[in-house]
């Protein structure tokens, strides 16, 4: 992927991340017309946060209809679905902005949460596709980033009360129009063919299903943990010299730093992930200072920009890994529940200190155990090289010296005319030794060959 491309990724994640999440906190600042705030933290994080989650589990099987691999490396692309949820969305929100009563904006915003889901998974997937793999991490984390500093700016006008506005809903619109030119600047313009896909019937070794089954439990635990400990009631914020909007742009701090250490080293920000477990307990044991609260919730949202990127970063690895593009949205599906659990938890628990770090302890105590497991299986074994992997596999079908080469090619990702290219020989010569290739392994396509040799 090209520097531009990269940086249209970044700008669509920005947008994405301050609409959706400015047009979150409208909807929170609407509810509180008719609910107290209390009630607020249940109906929004507890409730809207897995409605959230659902959102991404439908736009993730939305992936292999939206991104093909055809059998010559092109790629098929349809564009309608992000406009429809993005429009949805906005729609949805300026029904509940304008709702007459509490239930309406209730339904109204849930079905905009969902929506929310629907919109995150398409920026997902699209960073799984067309991210070059050494940048994931900071084009997800400096995208997050910009967009919460953009939210907080967004809230400064009207005496930093402009997101509780009617008028704000003018603004959401040019910026959701700018989010869908951008994404379908990048789905219909790039060069790059998904550095990921491959159908679902296809998926699994004994060895993929393990990971898959450990990293789902590890991301909700740790969302749990961070959500539970860490947790800041919305009166806290409106008692609170510093705003939510002010809060979340100290988000941005920890999502770069996050994105810039995980791309040199996924060892080491899945660590410093781990490591910033500790502050939900250093959280719970200072609640109680004076002047604690607002510098805690500071603290937390640096802090949480390292689990919000490693959640999602794990899975976009494990996308290219396996070939499944779309596994890059779980990471944010189940880190949503874990969100969702973390809420709940704090709030029942807010009066019973005790029980409160007792249940938070077990939950840690479990998480750094899978963790582990994770941790070794990912970062500590020997990784065989392509070359030492693509030998071995020609071994086996028979493949010859320039077969093997395709193959190495294909893998990485690289079209017909890209081979050609880079061989100094024509098309229709790389599609007879591809013919030969696929002929030799049994494989109907690319995304077959791609799916047995990452299963080897």
């Amino acid at each position: 992927m090209n520097s531009y491309t990269a940086a249209k990724t970044c700008l669509l994640i920005a947008l994405a991340f301050l609409t959706t999440g400015s047009g979150f906190l409208t909807w929170v600042y609407h509810l509180r017309e008719f609910y107290a705030a209390g009630q607020v933290d249940i109906l929004t994080q507890v409730i809207g946060y897995p409605l959230q989650a659902a959102g991404l589990f439908a736009g993730s099987l939305m992936a292999s209809r939206d991104f093909s691999l055809d059998d010559d490396g092109s790629v098929s692309i349809r564009l309608h679905s992000f406009t429809l949820f993005a429009c949805g969305w906005l729609a949805l929100l300026g029904l509940s902005g304008f709702a007459p009563s509490g239930p309406v904006t209730l339904i109204f915003g849930y079905g905009m949460n969902f929506m929310i889901g629907l919109v995150a998974s398409c920026y997902l997937i699209a960073l799984a596709a067309y991210a070059d793999p050494k940048h994931t991490a900071l084009t997800f984390g400096a995208g997050y980033g910009a967009g919460s500093i953009l939210s907080f700016l967004l809230s400064l006008p009207a005496g930093g009360t402009f997101l509780a506005q009617p008028y704000v809903y003018a603004v959401y619109a040019v910026f959701t129009a700018a989010m869908i030119a951008v994404y379908r600047s990048i789905v219909s313009h790039s060069d790059t063919q998904p550095t990921a896909y491959r159908s679902p019937e296809t998926t699994g070794t004994d060895k993929q299903r393990r990971l898959l089954t450990v990293a789902a439990p590890v991301v909700i635990l740790l969302s749990l943990v961070s959500s539970a400990g860490a947790f800041f009631p919305i009166a806290s914020a409106e008692s609170s010299a510093i705003s939510l909007e002010l809060s979340r742009a100290f988000y941005a701090v920890g999502l770069v730093a996050a994105g810039l250490i995980s791309d040199k080293r996924r060892s080491v920000g899945a660590a410093l992930c781990v490591a910033a477990l500790c502050f939900p307990f250093f959280s719970l044991t200072a609640a109680g200072s004076i002047g604690a609260a607002d510098l805690l919730r500071v603290l937390g949202y640096i802090f949480f920009g390292f689990y919000a990127v490693y959640r999602v970063i794990l899975y976009v690895d494990l996308s290219e890994r396996f070939g499944v593009l779309k596994f890059a949205c779980c990471g944010l599906m189940f880190g949503r529940l874990g969100d969702a659990a973390g809420a709940f938890i704090g709030i029942r628990l807010s009066g019973r200190p005790a029980l409160l770090t007792a249940v938070i302890a077990a939950a840690f105590v479990i998480c750094i155990f899978l963790f582990f497991y994770l941790y070794r299986s990912l970062y500590m074994q020997p990784a065989a090289t392509l070359r030492d992997r693509s030998l071995a596999f020609a071994e086996t079908y028979g493949l010859s010296s320039r077969e093997t080469q395709m193959l190495e090619m294909i893998v990485e990702g690289s079209s017909n005319k890209d081979i050609a290219a880079k061989l100094f020989i024509s098309e229709n010569t790389v599609k007879f030794h591809i013919r030969n290739l696929l002929k030799k392994t049994g494989c109907a396509n690319r995304s077959g060959l791609i799916s047995l040799f990452n299963s080897k």
